[in-house]
């Protein structure tokens, strides 16, 4: 696919798929859902984690930095996003709504710029995917 085209797909260990939503720039397509999980409120959750996740070059609209860690400030799909980088090494992203951290993304194990596991924790709806590399 090209860069800016991303298909997800979550299937279950036998097989099932979940949900298949695909990417292709800034468009957003459903390909199948499960007909439990079309809801909407929960489809745009997951768009605006997943889209998080594959922004390749968030643009900035502030940008803080010291000597150990960098944080930028982005805007995508309209919430406000915070990457943070400690040593340049990203290991976290946090989605805020009016100053409270709403969505946060843990990388961890991370060896050549591929971490081997990334946790995506929401604080306000009952939500936590665990995604690991196989």
């Amino acid at each position: 696919m090209a860069n800016q085209h991303h298909r997800i797909v979550f299937t279950t260990e036998m097989g099932n798929k979940l949900f298949d939503f695909e990417f292709l720039n800034k468009n957003f397509k459903i390909n199948h859902i499960l007909p439990e999980m079309n809801k909407k409120p929960l489809i745009n959750t997951l768009k605006h984690d997943f889209f998080a996740l594959i922004e390749q070059k968030p643009t900035p609209v502030q940008y803080y930095s010291d000597e150990k860690s960098t944080m930028i400030k982005s805007e995508l799909l309209n919430k406000d996003f915070y990457y943070i980088a400690k040593n340049k090494q990203l290991y976290k992203i946090a989605r805020t709504n009016k100053g409270k951290e709403k969505v946060t993304f843990l990388y961890s194990g991370i060896s050549d710029n591929i971490a081997s596991q990334i946790n995506i924790q929401h604080s306000n709806i009952n939500l936590n995917i665990h995604l690991k590399k196989l």
